[in-house]
């Protein structure tokens, strides 16, 4: 019974990491989406818009680099709920 109630805690807090990890992003990406849907901006100011963005994604992060992947085909990609 112990080990079944620290199980259901376990996944309980993962879930709920996984659920703030994806809001979290779902953010970024917003800012991202909006910079690009502004027709009245030209591609060189969305880009440095967007380059702002991931800057300060970095500096909210205390990140100095991002890791680096290869971009793998849509359907191997893992979500954050398949990650736990």
């Amino acid at each position: 019974m112990r080990m079944n109630a620290e199980q259901t805690l376990i996944n309980t807090i993962a879930g709920e990491m996984a659920s703030a990890v994806c809001e979290a992003v779902g953010y970024w990406m917003a800012d991202v989406d909006a910079t690009l849907a502004n027709e009245s901006t030209s591609a060189q100011d969305k880009i440095a818009q967007i380059r702002k963005i991931v800057a300060a994604y970095k500096a909210a992060a205390e990140k100095r680099d991002l890791p680096q992947r290869s971009l793998a085909p849509r359907m191997q990609r893992a979500s954050v709920g398949h990650a736990i």
